[in-house]
Protein backbone atom coordinates (compact mmCIF):
# COMPACT_ATOMS: atom_id res chain seq x y z
CA UNK A 1 0.00 0.00 0.00
CA UNK A 2 2.57 2.24 0.87
CA UNK A 3 4.45 1.71 -2.33
CA UNK A 4 1.64 2.47 -4.33
CA UNK A 5 1.25 5.79 -2.87
CA UNK A 6 4.91 6.54 -3.12
CA UNK A 7 4.55 5.78 -7.28
CA UNK A 8 1.26 8.03 -7.24
CA UNK A 9 3.33 10.74 -5.29
CA UNK A 10 6.09 10.44 -7.80
CA UNK A 11 4.18 10.80 -10.83
CA UNK A 12 2.55 13.78 -9.86
CA UNK A 13 5.50 15.45 -8.77
CA UNK A 14 6.97 14.58 -12.40
CA UNK A 15 3.62 15.90 -13.89
CA UNK A 16 4.24 18.94 -12.40
CA UNK A 17 7.56 19.58 -13.47
CA UNK A 18 6.41 19.32 -17.15
CA UNK A 19 4.14 21.88 -16.71
CA UNK A 20 4.46 25.19 -18.78
CA UNK A 21 5.51 28.25 -16.99
CA UNK A 22 4.42 31.67 -18.41
CA UNK A 23 6.62 34.96 -18.47
CA UNK A 24 5.63 38.32 -19.44
CA UNK A 25 7.77 41.01 -20.36
CA UNK A 26 7.59 44.75 -21.54
CA UNK A 27 10.00 46.53 -24.17
CA UNK A 28 9.41 49.86 -25.83
CA UNK A 29 11.42 51.83 -28.16
CA UNK A 30 11.45 55.54 -29.81
CA UNK A 31 13.08 57.32 -32.34
CA UNK A 32 13.48 61.00 -33.99
CA UNK A 33 11.67 60.81 -37.46
CA UNK A 34 12.36 63.05 -39.85
CA UNK A 35 9.54 65.36 -40.88
CA UNK A 36 9.32 65.50 -44.78
CA UNK A 37 6.06 66.15 -45.41
CA UNK A 38 4.74 69.39 -45.99
CA UNK A 39 1.37 71.30 -46.33
CA UNK A 40 1.22 75.12 -47.53
CA UNK A 41 -2.43 76.97 -47.56
CA UNK A 42 -3.17 79.63 -50.14
CA UNK A 43 -5.92 81.92 -49.18
CA UNK A 44 -7.06 84.52 -52.22
CA UNK A 45 -9.27 87.52 -51.83
CA UNK A 46 -10.45 90.22 -53.56
CA UNK A 47 -13.62 92.92 -53.17
CA UNK A 48 -15.46 95.38 -55.25
CA UNK A 49 -18.63 96.80 -55.27
CA UNK A 50 -19.95 95.16 -58.49
CA UNK A 51 -20.34 91.26 -57.95
CA UNK A 52 -19.78 90.44 -61.70
CA UNK A 53 -16.22 92.99 -61.99
CA UNK A 54 -15.86 91.14 -58.42
CA UNK A 55 -15.69 87.13 -59.79
CA UNK A 56 -13.95 88.13 -62.62
CA UNK A 57 -11.15 89.27 -60.70
CA UNK A 58 -11.29 86.39 -58.43
CA UNK A 59 -11.73 83.69 -61.01
CA UNK A 60 -8.62 85.64 -63.41
CA UNK A 61 -6.42 85.72 -60.23
CA UNK A 62 -7.02 81.98 -59.23
CA UNK A 63 -6.98 80.56 -62.72
CA UNK A 64 -3.44 81.63 -63.08
CA UNK A 65 -2.09 80.07 -59.67
CA UNK A 66 -4.06 76.73 -60.40
CA UNK A 67 -2.40 76.23 -63.91
CA UNK A 68 1.22 76.93 -62.72
CA UNK A 69 0.27 74.33 -60.05
CA UNK A 70 -0.95 71.60 -62.17
CA UNK A 71 2.55 71.89 -64.02
CA UNK A 72 4.34 72.01 -61.14
CA UNK A 73 2.57 69.48 -58.78
CA UNK A 74 0.22 65.87 -59.43
CA UNK A 75 -3.49 66.71 -58.84
CA UNK A 76 -4.16 65.23 -55.53
CA UNK A 77 -1.60 67.36 -54.35
CA UNK A 78 -4.13 70.62 -55.35
CA UNK A 79 -7.24 70.77 -53.02
CA UNK A 80 -9.54 73.79 -53.61
CA UNK A 81 -11.70 74.85 -50.80
CA UNK A 82 -15.42 76.07 -51.39
CA UNK A 83 -15.59 80.22 -52.69
CA UNK A 84 -17.13 82.28 -49.78
CA UNK A 85 -18.98 85.28 -51.08
CA UNK A 86 -20.01 87.57 -48.81
CA UNK A 87 -20.98 91.70 -48.31
CA UNK A 88 -19.28 94.89 -46.69
CA UNK A 89 -21.13 97.09 -44.57
CA UNK A 90 -19.92 100.56 -42.77
CA UNK A 91 -21.55 101.47 -39.90
CA UNK A 92 -21.90 105.52 -39.83
CA UNK A 93 -22.52 106.61 -36.61
CA UNK A 94 -26.52 107.11 -35.95
CA UNK A 95 -27.32 105.30 -39.25
CA UNK A 96 -28.36 102.33 -40.45
CA UNK A 97 -25.77 100.29 -42.16
CA UNK A 98 -24.83 100.54 -45.14
CA UNK A 99 -23.57 98.30 -48.18
CA UNK A 100 -20.28 99.57 -49.54
CA UNK A 101 -19.04 96.88 -51.23
CA UNK A 102 -18.82 92.73 -51.98
CA UNK A 103 -15.54 90.45 -50.75
CA UNK A 104 -14.77 87.27 -51.79
CA UNK A 105 -12.11 84.68 -50.90
CA UNK A 106 -10.89 81.60 -52.30
CA UNK A 107 -8.64 79.43 -50.62
CA UNK A 108 -6.27 76.40 -51.81
CA UNK A 109 -4.31 73.86 -49.76
CA UNK A 110 -1.26 72.37 -51.80
CA UNK A 111 -0.54 68.54 -49.71
CA UNK A 112 2.29 66.22 -49.53
CA UNK A 113 4.91 68.51 -50.88
CA UNK A 114 8.53 67.34 -50.41
CA UNK A 115 10.82 69.96 -49.31
CA UNK A 116 11.87 70.86 -52.81
CA UNK A 117 8.11 71.68 -53.89
CA UNK A 118 7.86 72.96 -50.89
CA UNK A 119 10.46 75.65 -51.14
CA UNK A 120 9.37 76.36 -54.75
CA UNK A 121 6.27 77.26 -53.75
CA UNK A 122 7.39 79.48 -51.07
CA UNK A 123 9.65 81.10 -53.44
CA UNK A 124 6.77 81.49 -56.58
CA UNK A 125 3.36 82.09 -54.20
CA UNK A 126 4.19 86.34 -53.73
CA UNK A 127 3.98 86.53 -57.36
CA UNK A 128 0.28 85.32 -57.71
CA UNK A 129 -0.14 88.48 -55.16
CA UNK A 130 -2.43 86.16 -52.70
CA UNK A 131 -3.81 87.81 -50.05
CA UNK A 132 -1.94 85.33 -47.26
CA UNK A 133 -0.67 82.28 -47.23
CA UNK A 134 2.12 79.98 -45.29
CA UNK A 135 3.14 76.78 -44.12
CA UNK A 136 -0.26 75.10 -42.47
CA UNK A 137 0.90 71.54 -41.21
CA UNK A 138 4.75 69.83 -41.32
CA UNK A 139 5.04 65.98 -40.68
CA UNK A 140 6.50 62.42 -41.14
CA UNK A 141 4.75 60.73 -44.74
CA UNK A 142 3.10 57.21 -43.67
CA UNK A 143 5.90 55.66 -45.72
CA UNK A 144 8.65 57.30 -43.33
CA UNK A 145 6.22 56.52 -40.18
CA UNK A 146 5.64 52.77 -41.43
CA UNK A 147 9.58 52.05 -42.26
CA UNK A 148 10.27 53.30 -38.81
CA UNK A 149 7.73 51.55 -37.11
CA UNK A 150 9.03 48.24 -38.40
CA UNK A 151 12.61 48.78 -36.80
CA UNK A 152 10.84 50.31 -33.38
CA UNK A 153 9.11 46.73 -33.17
CA UNK A 154 11.98 44.72 -34.12
CA UNK A 155 14.46 46.88 -31.27
CA UNK A 156 11.47 46.56 -28.77
CA UNK A 157 10.82 42.78 -29.02
CA UNK A 158 15.08 42.44 -28.77
CA UNK A 159 14.91 44.27 -25.64
CA UNK A 160 11.87 42.57 -24.42
CA UNK A 161 13.78 38.61 -25.27
CA UNK A 162 16.66 40.25 -23.01
CA UNK A 163 14.15 40.39 -20.52
CA UNK A 164 12.70 37.36 -20.77
CA UNK A 165 15.92 35.20 -21.05
CA UNK A 166 17.18 36.97 -17.61
CA UNK A 167 14.01 36.31 -15.93
CA UNK A 168 13.93 32.39 -17.46
CA UNK A 169 17.78 32.18 -15.99
CA UNK A 170 16.78 33.09 -12.69
CA UNK A 171 13.70 30.98 -12.77
CA UNK A 172 15.60 27.55 -13.75
CA UNK A 173 13.45 28.03 -17.00
CA UNK A 174 14.40 26.88 -20.46
CA UNK A 175 12.61 26.47 -24.15
CA UNK A 176 11.43 30.02 -24.25
CA UNK A 177 8.57 30.58 -27.02
CA UNK A 178 6.50 33.68 -27.90
CA UNK A 179 3.32 32.55 -26.83
CA UNK A 180 1.36 36.03 -27.46
CA UNK A 181 2.59 39.55 -28.64
CA UNK A 182 0.41 43.12 -28.45
CA UNK A 183 2.03 46.04 -29.72
CA UNK A 184 1.05 49.60 -29.01
CA UNK A 185 1.70 52.81 -30.46
CA UNK A 186 2.80 55.33 -27.65
CA UNK A 187 1.57 59.34 -28.39
CA UNK A 188 4.91 61.57 -28.89
CA UNK A 189 5.34 64.92 -30.13
CA UNK A 190 2.79 65.98 -32.75
CA UNK A 191 3.64 67.45 -36.02
CA UNK A 192 3.20 71.06 -35.72
CA UNK A 193 0.36 73.31 -36.86
CA UNK A 194 1.82 77.04 -38.29
CA UNK A 195 -0.10 79.82 -39.60
CA UNK A 196 2.07 82.79 -40.88
CA UNK A 197 1.95 85.65 -43.42
CA UNK A 198 5.15 85.14 -44.11
CA UNK A 199 6.91 85.44 -48.08
CA UNK A 200 9.57 82.74 -47.51
CA UNK A 201 10.09 80.80 -43.63
CA UNK A 202 11.14 77.25 -44.42
CA UNK A 203 12.36 77.54 -40.13
CA UNK A 204 9.56 73.81 -40.09
CA UNK A 205 10.14 71.68 -37.62
CA UNK A 206 12.35 68.59 -38.71
CA UNK A 207 11.53 65.72 -36.72
CA UNK A 208 8.43 63.83 -35.66
CA UNK A 209 8.76 61.51 -32.19
CA UNK A 210 7.53 57.70 -32.48
CA UNK A 211 7.42 55.20 -30.06
CA UNK A 212 6.28 51.66 -29.83
CA UNK A 213 5.79 49.42 -26.56
CA UNK A 214 5.68 45.70 -26.73
CA UNK A 215 3.88 43.37 -24.11
CA UNK A 216 4.72 39.95 -24.99
CA UNK A 217 3.91 36.41 -23.10
CA UNK A 218 6.65 33.82 -23.39
CA UNK A 219 5.73 30.37 -22.62
CA UNK A 220 8.86 27.70 -20.95
CA UNK A 221 9.69 24.83 -19.40
CA UNK A 222 11.24 23.88 -16.43
CA UNK A 223 15.36 23.18 -17.54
Amino acid sequence: MMKNIWIVSLMVLLSACMEKAVLQTQASAQAEVQANEYQVFINFKQQDKDQESLMLKIEGQTTEFVKWSKKQFTPEQLVGEDMRLQPVYEYPKHQARQLVSFEVSQRFRLTGLNFEQYNLLMKELATFKAESFGLHLVQASQETLNNSRVKLVEEAFVKSQAKAEHLAGLSNLCELRVADIKEYDQGGVQPRMMSMRAKSDSNAPSKQSQSVRLEVIWSAKPC
